[in-house]
This record gives C-alpha cells, sequence and structure tokens, in this order.
C-alpha cells in the first residue's frame, strides 16, 4: 500500500515524500492564525498516522520552533516530525511520543515589554484550562521571537496532553 501525506496550508497543496523525517511550515501575523494553522498542521499529520500500520513508522512530533518577522510582520512555525522507531532522543529519557493528536501550540502577540508579559500569562492561562490534567501534560518547546524593526513579538508554547486527543 502506498500512502502519502497531503496537508493543505494557505490554499496550497503540499505532498512531501514520507522518509524518515519531514517538517511543516506554516506562516501567520496573528497568535489565532498561527494556532489554527499549526493545529491544521498536526491534524493532517495525525490523519496520514492512522494509515499507517506499524506504530513504529508513524510519524511524531520531534520539535517546534518559531521565526521572527520580516517587513511583511508574518512569522513562520515549523513542525519537525519524525517516524517513532528512530525518535532516539525521545527513546533515551524513556519519554512518551509527542503523537500529533495530543500537541497543542498556543501563541501571543504585544509590541511592548509589559503588554507582551501580559500577553504572554494570559496564553499561559489558557494553556492551564486546556491541559487539565496538569500530571499528564509538559510543555516541550518555548519561543519568543520579535519582528523586524522592532514592532511585535510573538511568542510560542507547544504541550502535549493525552487530552488533546480525546
Amino acid at each position: 500500500m502506498s500512502v502519502s501525506l497531503i496537508i493543505y496550508l494557505d490554499n496550497a497543496l503540499v505532498t512531501p515524500p514520507i522518509k524518515n523525517w519531514q517538517s511543516v511550515q506554516v506562516q501567520g501575523a496573528s497568535p489565532e492564525v498561527l494556532e489554527s494553522r499549526t493545529r491544521e498542521a498536526l491534524d493532517a499529520v495525525a490523519l496520514f498516522n492512522t494509515q499507517i500500520q506499524d506504530p513504529e513508522d508513524r510519524l511524531e512530533v520531534a520539535d517546534a520552533d518559531l521565526a521572527g518577522a520580516g517587513d511583511g510582520h508574518t512569522f513562520v512555525v515549523t513542525i519537525t516530525f519524525v517516524k517513532s522507531s528512530i525518535n532516539l532522543l525521545r527513546q533515551a529519557f524513556e519519554a512518551p511520543p509527542l503523537s500529533p493528536s495530543e500537541v497543542k501550540m498556543f501563541f501571543c502577540m504585544a509590541a511592548q515589554r509589559d503588554a507582551f508579559q501580559v500577553a504572554f500569562d494570559a496564553m499561559i492561562e489558557r494553556v492551564t484550562k486546556a491541559v487539565a490534567p496538569p500530571e499528564q501534560s509538559f510543555a516541550f518547546q518555548q519561543a519568543v521571537r520579535g519582528a523586524s524593526k522592532g514592532t511585535t513579538f510573538m511568542g510560542m508554547v507547544s504541550f502535549r496532553s493525552a487530552n488533546f486527543g480525546a
């Protein structure tokens, strides 16, 4: 059986070849857009995984990063996926797999330090409500990046929680 990953982002069809690892980039200028687009990307990979028989061949999240904005004031999130069988770092730490269906990324944005702190705290409050019960959840990535010319900052926190996949 031949299976290919198809992801629709920004009205563009992306059909990358599936190898041992795969990365997906999403772009947006607001926290709401980035949350929606990262969810679409994670959902597409989760759907792809349902077509794979061997759990060791399923893709799991290995990393996520946020790139700062340019003059267009947009930000880019890169999510890297690897086959479960080769995620040696996770295996070395005996950590649970980061299944795409159990991962959510949260974002916040503001232009000034004090306003950014308020936005970041509000984002963490949203995370806290979303990841209950907290003992079954953990953050695996956090980033803050600035736009060019000091116009705005974007914050990102990536969480794994078993109740996201429920």
